[in-house]
C-alpha cells in the first residue's frame, strides 16, 4: 500500500505537530515534528511495510529504546498511526556530511581522523549490543556535523537489524556504499548499476581534487592484481547474497571515510574503485591501511566488527614513552631524507612530485602527532613537533593554526596571539591563502585568547576577521556576540546572535549568548538561571565549563562568597570536566575562600579556616603541576600557610619562589615578611633581624630595576624596615 505524505501542520496522536518532510529513502519517509510532551523537535520516521511486519514484540522495540550513546540519536518511542508504524528519535541539528562535501570538496586528514574515531565509538557501541545492532546504511548523508561542537552523529540506523539474524536480509542498497554481500544476487547487483545508468570504467576518467589522482599505477599492464581492479568480480560473485553482518557496516564505514578524504564517491562497480593510496592527497600509511582493510571486498579480510575497528583507530598513534622516542627519531630521519630527496630533485626534475609527496606526508604526520600530544596535555612536546612541521613546509598554515590552538589550550594566551600575528605577517603563507576555514580558525583562536585576557575590543575585531575569512561557521558569530556583550554592546550582540541563529546555531549556544547579554544588561538573576539551564542540558562540555565560570563570576562580582563557594563545591570534582578544568575551578574556589577570609580578617579563627580551605585547593594545583607553580601561586600559598600559623611551610614556599624565580624581587619580599613575622613572635631578647635585612636589601635592589612598577606591599615592607632601624634593631 502507498500512503500519502502527512501534510505540514498535521497533529499525530495529539502529540506530534508535523513541521515537514526531511527526506525519503529506502527506510521510509522522514519528518521533522514538534513533540508537545517533551517540548522539543524530534524526527518521525515512517517505517516501511516490509519492516513493520518484523516488529513482532515489545521486547524488540525496547532494545532500540535502551540505546544511549553521545554519537547516536536517542530512540524515544515507537507508535502506530493510521495503519503505519513510526519511530520517534532525537532531532540532530547541523549539516549532513554529504551536503558538506558538495561545498567543501573534501576534508583534511586530521579532521576526518577525529570524526572516524567518534563514529567508530558509536559503531562499536551498536555492535556490542546483544544481539548486535547493524546500521546497514552508513554514508555521508547519514552523518550529521555540528559546527558548535565540531562533532559528528551517526543517524538513521536500520531498525530491522536490531534483532535476529533471520532479519538480516531486510536491507536496502546504496550503490557505492553498500558492500557486495548486501546485494541479494548478482542480477540485483547488475540491475542496480543499470538503474543508475552507471558505465563500467566511468570513474577512471573522472576528475580528482587537490592535484588529481596519482596516475602512475592505473593503466599499467604490469600492475599486480589488487582488491579493486578487473580481477575482483569473482570475489563479488562469491560474496553477493550472503547477507549483512557487522562486517558490512565496517565496509560502508571505510567507504564513507574514503569519500570524505578524497572528495570522490567510490564507483558503484566494485571493479572500478580506485585505491585510496592512488590519490594525490596527504594521508598517513596507518590511516590508509585501516581504510583499505575496511574496504576489502571479502568480508573475512575486514575488521570483524566496529569494536575491532574502533580499537585500531583509537590506537593509530600510540603514546607510550618508547613510541614517542621512536617518533622523534623518525621525525629527524624523515626530515633528513626529505632534505636528501630535495637535493636529488634539484638535479632531476622528475623527482619534484616525490619530494612534495614525501614532505607532505611527513608534515601531516607530525601535525597529527602534535594534535594527539596536545590532546594528552603534553603541550611543550606538541609545540616542538609543530616547529619541526613548519621547518618542512613553512608555507602551510595548518601547523601555525595548531600552534596557536595549543598555546591557547595551555593557557598561553599572549603566545597564541603572537603566533596569529606572525602567521598574518608570513609572506609565504599569504601567497597560498587557499583554505578560508583555516584562516577563520586562526582569527577565532586569537579572538578567544583576547576574551581570556578581557580585551573585548580586540576579541571583537578578531572574530570579525574570522567571519570575513569564512562565514560558514556559526561559532564565529557566537563568540563575536559574547565579545560584544562583555564589552557592553548588548544591542549589537543581540543582532549578531540573530545572524548566528539563522546559521542554525545550536539551541544551547544560543541560550548561552542570551545569558551573556543578560549579564551585559545587569540582569544577573536572569543570567544565572539561563547559565544553569545550559549547564544542565548541554552536551557541549566547553559550554558547560563556561557556564560554571560565568555563574561563579556573577556571585563573586556581587560579593556573595558563600553562594559562590557552595556552587563551586558542586562542580570542582565533577567527572564531566577534564583535569585542567577541575584545576581551574579549584583556583576559582581558592579565590572565593581567600576573599571570604579577607572579609573576616579581624577574626583570626575565621581567617585561618578560610585560608585552610583556599590552601587545600591551591595545593591540588601545585601537586598536579608536579610541585611547581607560578610565582603568584607560590606567593599565595606562602601567605596562606602564614595565616594558619605554619611558618615553616610558609618560609619553604618563599624559598621556592627565590629558587624558581631568582631574578624577581617577589620571593625576597615574601621571605622578608615571613622572617619579620617569625621574629615578632619571639621574646625581645631572642630576636634577630639579620636574615630579614639580607632579604629586604635584595628585594629593594631587584625592585628598583622594575620601571614604573608600584607595589603597596613593598611600601609596607619599607616602613617595617625603617621602624626597625629607628628602634635600634638594625644598623
Amino acid at each position: 500500500m502507498v500512503y500519502d505524505t502527512i501534510p505540514k501542520g498535521a497533529v499525530i496522536r495529539d502529540r506530534y505537530v508535523v513541521r515537514g518532510v526531511i527526506g525519503k529513502g529506502g527506510g521510509g519517509i522522514v519528518y521533522r515534528a514538534f513533540d508537545r510532551n517533551l517540548q522539543f523537535d524530534v524526527v518521525l520516521k515512517q517505517i516501511r511495510e516490509d519492516v513493520t511486519s518484523l516488529l513482532d514484540s515489545r521486547a524488540e522495540v525496547d532494545i532500540l529504546k535502551q540505546l544511549k550513546h553521545e554519537r547516536l540519536p536517542k530512540v524515544l518511542d515507537f507508535f502506530e498511526y493510521d495503519g503505519r508504524l513510526f519511530t520517534s528519535m532525537d532531532f540532530i541539528r547541523g549539516i549532513d556530511l554529504n551536503t558538506a562535501l558538495k561545498t567543501q570538496g573534501r576534508f583534511l586528514q586530521g579532521q576526518v581522523l577525529r570524526w572516524a574515531q567518534e563514529l567508530s565509538d558509536a559503531l562499536a557501541y551498536l555492535h556490542s549490543q546483544r544481539p548486535p545492532v547493524i546500521h546497514s546504511d552508513i554514508k555521508p548523508g547519514n552523518i550529521m556535523y555540528d559546527s558548535n561542537t565540531d562533532g559528528v552523529t551517526l543517524i538513521d540506523f536500520n531498525i530491522s537489524l536490531a534483532f535476529s539474524r533471520s532479519k538480516l536480509g531486510t536491507t536496502w542498497i546504496t550503490p557505492g556504499y553498500s558492500p557486495p554481500e548486501q546485494y541479494h544476487s548478482l542480477s540485483d547487483y547488475y540491475d542496480s548499476l543499470e538503474k543508475i545508468g552507471y558505465r563500467s570504467g566511468g570513474q577512471r576518467s573522472g576528475s580528482y581534487p587537490t592535484g588529481g589522482r596519482n596516475t602512475a599505477n592505473p593503466g599499467n599492464p604490469n600492475r599486480q592484481p589488487g582488491i579493486y581492479d578487473r580481477y575482483t568480480p569473482p570475489i563479488v560473485a562469491q560474496t553477493v547474497g550472503k547477507g549483512v553482518d557487522a562486517r558490512s557496516d565496517v565496509y560502508s564505514f571505510g567507504v564513507t571515510i574514503y569519500h570524505l578524504l578524497t572528495g570522490v564517491k567510490p564507483a558503484p562497480d566494485f571493479a572500478d574503485i580506485i585505491p585510496i593510496s592512488e590519490f594525490d592527497i596527504d594521508l598517513e600509511p596507518a590511516f590508509a591501511f585501516i581504510i583499505e582493510k575496511c574496504m576489502a571486498l571479502d568480508p573475512n579480510e575486514r575488521y570483524p566488527d566496529g569494536i575491532a575497528l574502533n580499537k585500531a583507530l583509537r590506537n593509530i598513534y600510540k603514546l607510550d614513552d618508547d613510541y614517542k622516542e621512536f617518533i622523534k627519531r623518525e621525525r629527524r630521519r624523515r626530515l633528513l631524507c626529505g632534505l636528501l630527496i630535495g637535493f636529488g630533485a634539484a638535479m632531476i626534475a622528475s623527482g619534484f612530485y616525490l619530494v612534495n609527496s614525501t614532505n607532505g606526508s611527513t608534515y601531516n604526520g607530525i601535525v597529527d602527532e602534535a594534535c594527539v600530544l596536545a590532546d594528552n596535555g603534553e603541550y611543550p612536546e606538541a609545540l616542538d613537533a609543530l616547529e619541526d612541521a613548519m621547518d618542512i613546509l613553512p608555507g602551510r598554515i595548518d601547523a601555525y593554526v595548531e600552534k596557536a590552538r595549543t598555546q591557547y589550550r595551555s593557557g598561553d594566551f599572549d603566545g597564541a596571539i603572537r603566533t596569529v600575528n606572525e602567521t598574518e605577517a608570513n609572506e609565504e603563507i599569504k601567497k597560498r591563502r587557499s583554505d578560508a576555514s583555516l584562516w577563520g580558525d586562526l582569527y577565532y583562536i586569537a579572538g578567544d585568547s583576547f576574551l581570556e585576557k578581557n580585551d573585548y575590543s580586540n576579541a571583537n575585531k578578531s572574530f570579525k576577521k574570522a567571519i570575513g575569512e569564512y562565514d560558514g561557521n556559526s561559532l564565529y558569530y557566537r563568540e563575536r556576540a559574547v565579545a560584544l556583550a562583555r564589552g557592553g554592546n548588548a544591542d549589537e550582540a543581540e543582532s549578531v546572535l540573530q545572524d548566528a541563529k539563522e546559521m542554525q546555531l545550536g539551541e544551547d549556544s544560543a541560550r548561552y549568548v542570551e545569558a551573556e547579554i543578560a549579564v551585559a544588561r545587569g540582569e544577573d538573576d536572569e543570567a544565572v538561571g539561563i547559565f544553569q539551564e545550559v549547564l544542565d542540558t548541554t552536551s557541549d562540555d566547553e559550554l558547560a565549563s563556561r557556564s560554571v565560570l560565568m555563574i561563579s563570576g556573577i556571585y563573586g562580582k556581587n560579593g556573595d562568597y558563600d553562594k559562590k563557594i557552595d556552587f563551586l563545591n558542586g562542580y570542582v570534582e565533577n567527572d564531566r570536566f577534564g583535569t585542567e578544568m577541575q584545576m581551574r575551578l579549584s583556583r576559582e574556589l581558592a579565590n572565593a575562600w581567600i576573599l571570604k577570609g579577607n572579609s573576616k580578617a579581624s577574626d583570626a579563627d575565621a581567617l585561618a579556616e578560610c585560608s585552610q580551605h583556599a590552601l587545600d585547593e591551591l595545593l591540588k594545583i601545585y601537586d598536579y603541576n608536579n610541585s611547581t607553580g607560578t610565582i603568584g601561586d607560590l606567593e599565595t600559598i606562602s601567605k596562606l600557610y602564614q595565616n594558619i600559623g605554619d611558618l615553616d611551610r610558609s618560609r619553604a614556599f618563599a624559598d621556592q619562589m627565590i629558587s624558581d624565580y631568582p631574578e624577581s624581587y617577589a620571593g625576597y619580599k615574601r621571605k622578608a615578611f615571613v622572617l619579620l613575622y617569625i621574629e615578632s613572635g619571639k621574646a625581645e631578647n631572642m630576636r634577630s633581624y639579620a636574615e630579614f635585612k639580607v632579604n629586604y636589601d635584595k628585594a629593594e635592589e631587584l625592585f628598583a630595576k622594575e620601571k614604573d612598577l608600584s607595589d603597596p606591599e613593598m611600601e609596607t615592607l619599607k616602613k617595617e624596615h625603617d621602624d626597625l632601624v629607628k628602634g635600634g634593631w638594625l644598623a
